[in-house]
């Protein structure tokens, strides 16, 4: 998953690449890539609703989803509004 929010970071006139190797790897792959990813952000985000819970405090510690938030949970982005307001 990439997420690129700015302009600045995109440029019209070069193509991403990817390594053969790694093609390789992804090639035919790509509904389980998807589904896996749909899926663990379903997980982070239940488990973001109930930090109590040790494995579910830690996977929220851990994961790089957390600098996503806003882009993943709608009550996250409302509330980096807010504060970036105040």
């Amino acid at each position: 998953m990439l997420i690129l929010d700015e302009q600045r970071y995109i440029n019209q006139n070069v193509r991403p690449r990817i390594r053969p190797e790694e093609f390789k790897k992804l090639v035919g792959k790509d509904y389980i890539v998807k589904k896996r990813m749909e899926q663990y952000i379903r997980d982070y985000i239940s488990a973001k609703g109930n930090l109590k819970i040790g494995h579910n405090k830690e996977l929220c510690q851990y994961s790089t989803l957390q600098y996503f938030e806003k882009y993943i949970i709608p009550a996250a982005s409302e509330e980096a509004a807010v504060t970036t307001i105040e």
